[in-house]
């Protein structure tokens, strides 16, 4: 019989209760077996045989039915504003109970608040607090009790958010007629319009997404992508003031950046005296340099441009002679070996 309901089960070897489950088996003469077969959760607890003689006889014996984890419920998607609390809960059954796990579906480290991260979070209920654009992303909670196959959940939060944006740079320097690619790296949720907006002396004009590739930047929190300006060959047209802008119902980030161009020009060559030749060779010097170096730094002064608009295409001009220049050439090797004897030149020419 079963103790906890005191249902008479079987008698002899004849099945009492009406279960096809469960058959009774005599072995020997005094051995009676109690078979069930497809067992289930109801099954679990205590088990009585009586052996009716005075004064009676009992054994007892406990059945324990195992079930693996079996969810409550099913994959989600949830939304939440930036800056307030999400509380992803994961639910199942099971025996014995089960226990919980959470992570984050790209392994990186959860953001349980804007000090505290963990690699996992061990409870039913995972609490975020001030989410932002890097809590976002799906998160997946494991249920287990020993017993296998565990059970998964997956959770996809979303986060509203106004558009955060990165830029190349606040100044590109770049010679007529090569290719120049400009990247923004953005992230903003919902998904936003993104515009390249090119201002300078010819006025202000929006550049169409045939311009311009935006694709999803892998490694990098959810939403974030990289918008890419390419430009094939520079025409004079093409230097000014380039804005990428980001927008959705969120708010607005752009970043610009200023597209330079240097311009060479060769003057004829001349005779002059030592001092004349000194400060050619010195020019041809700073060519160098800021060729190998690149872009001038933002202390260093150019008096060919200002800083308005309808100057922005204005080039900075290097003048060289044809003669020092390709002397320079031949004695780059030179250049490099005195650094301190060209200083105390440019010290000399200063005064």
């Amino acid at each position: 019989m079963k103790k906890v309901t005191n249902i008479v089960l079987s008698m002899g070897e004849a099945v009492i209760i009406r279960d096809p489950r469960m058959s009774v088996q005599r072995e020997q003469r005094s051995t009676w077996i109690l078979t069930i077969t497809n067992v289930t959760i109801r099954d679990h607890g205590y088990y009585t045989c009586n052996i009716n003689t005075l004064p009676p006889t009992s054994i007892h014996g406990f059945l324990n039915v195992v079930e693996p984890p079996v969810l409550d419920d099913k994959d989600e998607v949830m939304w939440v504003m930036e800056g307030r609390k999400a509380v992803l809960t994961c639910s199942a059954h099971g025996t014995p109970t089960p226990s919980y796990k959470w992570f984050r579906e790209d392994y990186n480290r959860i953001r349980l608040n804007s000090s505290t991260y963990a690699s996992s979070w061990e409870n039913r209920n995972l609490i975020l607090e001030h989410v932002n654009h890097q809590t976002a992303g799906g998160y997946i909670c494991i249920a287990s009790n020993g017993y296998p196959p565990s059970k998964s959940k997956r959770v996809l939060l979303n986060v509203y958010f106004a558009p955060k944006v990165r830029g190349p740079g606040t100044q590109i320097w770049a010679h007529l007629g090569q290719p120049v690619s400009l990247t923004c790296l953005y992230a903003a949720f919902p998904a936003p319009n993104v515009m390249w907006i090119l201002e300078n002396h010819l006025g202000m004009r929006r550049l169409t997404e045939e311009y311009f590739t935006n694709t999803i930047q892998d490694g990098h929190p959810p939403y974030t992508h990289n918008m890419t300006l390419q430009i094939r060959k520079l025409l004079p047209g093409d230097f000014g003031r380039y804005t990428c802008s980001i927008r959705n119902k969120e708010g607005q980030g752009s970043y610009t950046t200023t597209l330079r161009e240097i311009t060479t020009t060769m003057a004829p060559p001349t005779t002059s005296s030592t001092i004349t030749t000194i400060s050619t060779y010195t020019t041809t010097l700073m060519t160098h340099l800021y060729n190998s170096l690149g872009a001038p730094t933002s202390s260093r002064s150019h008096t060919s441009y200002d800083d308005d608009t309808v100057n922005l295409s204005a080039p900075l001009i290097i003048n060289l002679t044809p003669d020092v220049y390709r002397d320079s050439v031949s004695k780059s090797s030179n250049l490099e070996v005195c650094p301190y004897v060209l200083a105390l030149l440019l010290l000399l020419l200063a005064e």
